[in-house]
């Protein structure tokens, strides 16, 4: 029976894993409810942690690069959403950290994904007024974490940008 608990909670785990790379306390969330659910000890999911940890299965590290891959690629964000994105996925900040100086997680960085998140909003506010423009692209940066300085280099870099097309343009 005991051997059996295990393989459930192992297949599940290696489930989740197979779907997107995920945190260890992720899979400990995961596989606590599951053994909730189905009535298997919570030392197994223990065991079952430490089995996939040791295989490099989970590996916080990695997930911390994966997630702010993925990041930069569909919804770009700021260093402090980053930061407040992952600890809630119970990593440790030393490692958060780590893992952005050595990604180069900086602001030139920052300020690239920051340009990168609101030339899509452009194309629906270019009808709209300077100032209009302005404050929504300040709360929507301000919402996704960037920081004010980059936010102000962007504001005043996207107006220009798009100043300058509309009047070759006309």
């Amino acid at each position: 029976m005991e051997k059996e608990e295990r393989r459930k909670l192992t297949d599940y785990a290696l489930r989740l894993l197979s779907l997107r790379p995920r945190s260890q306390k992720e899979i400990e969330d995961r596989l606590n409810l599951y053994s909730c659910k189905h009535k298997i000890s919570p030392q197994y999911s223990r065991d079952v942690i430490i089995e996939l940890t040791s295989q490099n299965l989970i590996n916080d590290e990695e997930f911390v690069s994966w997630w702010i891959e993925q990041r930069s690629l569909h919804k770009p964000k700021g260093r402090k959403a980053l930061i407040n994105e992952l600890r809630r996925k119970g990593i440790k900040s030393n490692v958060v950290e780590n893992v952005l100086s050595e990604t180069k997680y900086d602001g030139k960085k920052e300020y690239d994904l920051a340009l990168q998140a609101v030339e899509k909003k452009l194309t629906l506010w270019r009808n709209l007024s300077v100032e209009t423009i302005r404050r929504k692209m300040w709360y929507f940066l301000t919402s996704r974490g960037f920081q004010s300085e980059i936010i102000y280099r962007v504001i005043d870099s996207s107006i220009k940008k798009l100043y300058n097309t509309k009047d070759s343009n006309s």
